[in-house]
């Protein structure tokens, strides 16, 4: 049998025991200290009436940030992609339909401004990108012209284009920023999914105006060894309305999901336990550990999550979701 003074010195070592593997654990699973942000601006221009001989027109403009950031909130990894979509009508009010659209990160050389001698846009957003790490939302902000091009500093590095929209992506994704676990050393990626939405887009009629709808989905997340650390998801959708004799009308376009917050409201119109944002980050963190090959895990032949992810609050369609994140392995 155990004398007391063993079992005091038992106990002790016991206690020491649990210290260092409470602060092993600590060290281990603390987060770094890093956030993640995901920003989207859009706007709408370029308005054009229909006639008999050419659809009518308004161009809908994207700019997405991702955004990988230390305890001071420095840039530390940093991508920025940009979308354009043409929501066309005919002079009778009718939809043009549209298909899946390409990023200009996606479309490489080809979207062509090497054709009329420049350097290709995502040449020029690379040169931007590379500016900025290291600097605040404030240092960044600096860095833009009444031109709405960047400083002497930004065109030397090779950024000749308009760098006002690349800023307001910026700032969104700093609004939204995430604290994860990422490390430094880790690579932010940026994926994106835009279709022209068949089932919200109708035609005019003479009861009211029609409307083209295009909608966005993206995924931010960092990356090491191919797998995914952290992760955030937002969308936008935006609608352009037309008349019944194909005049577009004007209107400012809406704010992402996420920056709606609570105002989204799903909760009070469709019963649902948790926001759309809410329920996007259940989703955004199902992706941590996870690398390219995991990723269909997370759906269900329904169009929804998984089992799991449904009972953790979940319960939107997550197609989108899941393509945005297959883009994050190119």
């Amino acid at each position: 049998m155990l004398n007391s003074k063993k079992l005091l010195t038992l106990a002790l070592l016991f206690a020491v025991l649990l210290a260092a593997a409470s602060l092993t654990s600590q060290l281990i699973f603390a987060p770094s200290g890093n956030s993640i942000g995901l920003g989207i601006y859009a706007s709408v221009g370029s308005y054009a009436d229909a006639t008999a001989d050419k659809a009518g027109s308004a161009k809908i403009s994207y700019t997405v940030c991702a955004l990988l950031v230390d305890k001071d909130n420095r840039v530390l990894d940093i991508e920025i992609d940009a979308l354009d979509a043409t929501a066309s009508f005919t002079s009778e009010g009718k939809v043009v339909a549209g298909s899946e659209l390409m990023t200009k990160g996606e479309k490489g050389n080809a979207y062509g401004m090497s054709n009329i001698g420049k350097t290709e846009w995502y040449l020029q957003c690379d040169a931007f990108e590379q500016k900025v790490i290291g600097k605040s939302a404030q240092e960044i902000a600096a860095l833009v012209t009444d031109s709405g091009k960047g400083t002497d500093e930004i065109i030397e590095a090779g950024c000749t284009i308009t760098v006002t929209d690349f800023v307001k992506a910026i700032n969104e994704a700093f609004s939204n920023l995430k604290a994860s676990d990422a490390d430094g050393e880790d690579e932010i990626r940026l994926g994106i999914v835009a279709t022209q939405s068949a089932g919200d887009s109708k035609d005019a009629s003479s009861e009211g105006d029609g409307k083209v709808q295009v909608a966005l989905t993206a995924t931010a997340a960092t990356v090491s060894g191919e797998r995914i650390t952290a992760a955030t998801i937002d969308a936008i959708n935006t609608d352009v309305k037309f008349t019944l004799a194909g005049s577009p009308v004007k209107n400012e376009p809406s704010k992402s999901k996420r920056a709606l917050g609570d105002d989204y409201n799903m909760k009070k119109y469709g019963n649902a336990r948790l926001e759309w944002y809410e329920q996007a980050d259940v989703f955004a963190n199902e992706l941590v550990g996870l690398g390219k090959d995991g990723i269909p895990s997370l759906i269900s032949n329904t169009g929804k999550g998984n089992d799991e992810i449904i009972s953790a609050g979940c319960t939107i369609y997550v197609s989108d979701f899941v393509k945005s994140a297959n883009k994050l392995f190119k």
